[in-house]
């Protein structure tokens, strides 16, 4: 009904006749028109101000009514640095143990909105994991050194020592025959004759 009112108060002068044969007419009708047109007008502006009046009422109540639940709805609280320990539990009884894992399985469950049993049983999560403790598992395998344990390099003094012969680089010379001389050294019977 509203909208047919807001139609009918559209446009007041549609009513009007435009027909050249009524402008003929005597003025005596021509200020009952003029009087209708004026009381048109009048029943417009009112009908204007009562929608305008209505309008601001449902604002009004739109805006209470979204304060209301924006005060029913909590908010999110922020973030404190302290793990979740219920959670860093769960993860650690599955066998997740790593910190690099934990960070994994949960920027995944954060990313997803996903709880962390879900991101668990994912395949992606489990290979990414499993790919993880295999890497961790063969760096922790490896020795330190740059070669295998109990050889020697092609490159190092031991291995011109062991084949007794001389480098032709000259700082790995040098140090292949400060090497033989303390060999040879420590395998003396007796003490250098002194003169």
């Amino acid at each position: 009904m509203e909208n047919e009112n807001e139609n009918q108060d559209s446009n007041p002068e549609s009513d009007q006749d435009t027909n050249p044969e009524n402008e003929s007419e005597d003025d005596g009708q021509e200020n009952d028109d003029g009087q209708e047109n004026i009381d048109k007008i009048k029943e417009y502006g009112q009908n204007q101000k009562i929608r305008a009046e209505r309008a601001e009422k449902e604002l009004r109540a739109f805006k209470a009514e979204k304060t209301s639940s924006e005060k029913q709805t909590p908010k999110n609280e922020p973030k404190s640095n302290e793990p979740d320990y219920a959670k860093l539990a769960f993860l650690e009884q599955r066998g997740v143990k790593h910190p690099d894992d934990i960070k994994i399985v949960q920027q995944e469950a954060d990313r997803l909105k996903l709880p962390l049993t879900d991101v668990l049983g994912m395949e992606h999560i489990k290979n990414k994991l499993k790919d993880n403790n295999d890497q961790r598992e063969a760096q922790s395998g490896m020795p330190k050194g740059a070669g295998k344990i109990g050889t020697t390099g092609k490159k190092g003094v031991d291995y011109f020592i062991a084949k007794e012969i001389a480098p032709e680089d000259l700082e790995l010379a040098d140090e292949y025959f400060n090497a033989r001389i303390k060999q040879e050294g420590a395998n003396r019977k007796f003490d250098p004759i002194e003169e």
